[in-house]
């Protein structure tokens, strides 16, 4: 059976995983999880009213008009499929996440800095959120803790090969017919 990177609650503390270890773990999966569904339902609000997301696109002046349709249908692809791979744990999908949070960071940095008062179209185009609770500045410090996320997310990552090239080093001789991960 396939286990798509989802932890299994029990198994960590039963493979003598200390209890720090074992919840520092827990909370990567619900950061994991929590991240890549807030993706995913961005995304799909997107493409639900995709128009209607050009048109904030374009709000920005960063990009010529022929290409507010495109850069919208893409960012809200991008976003939802790469906010499924990160909840189940698929490869460069942490970093595709990552890459957007900058992005979005800078073009909401750069409207700041210009004085737009623009919907960031977070969620949706004229997101409730956005219209009455501080609109971008809101929508910049969101995604700076997603950021922190990320980076949570890579520490996580990096811990966990360290503790596999250990493991690997404690028993250099694994039994006959195995073979190294």
């Amino acid at each position: 059976m396939r286990d798509f990177g989802l932890i299994h609650w029990t198994q960590s503390s039963q493979s003598g995983q200390s209890g720090r270890s074992v919840w520092a773990d827990r909370l990567a999966f619900a950061a994991r999880a929590g991240l890549g569904l807030t993706f995913v339902a961005a995304g799909v609000y997107k493409l639900a009213s995709l128009t209607a997301f050009a048109g904030i696109v374009g709000d920005y002046g960063l990009l010529p008009k022929f290409l507010h349709f495109p850069a919208a249908l893409a960012l809200a692809l991008t976003e939802t499929l790469a906010g499924a791979g990160l909840a189940l744990n698929r490869r460069y999908c942490l970093e595709i996440v990552a890459a957007l949070l900058v992005l979005f960071v800078f073009v909401l940095g750069y409207g700041l800095a210009l004085g737009l008062d623009a919907d960031c179209g977070c969620f949706a185009p004229a997101d409730p959120e956005t219209l009455y609770h501080g609109g971008p500045r809101r929508a910049l410090a969101r995604d700076a803790g997603f950021l922190a996320l990320c980076a949570f997310l890579f520490w996580r990552r990096r811990q966990g090969k360290r503790r596999a090239r250990r493991s690997i080093a404690s028993n250099p001789n694994p039994a006959p017919g195995g073979s190294l991960p």
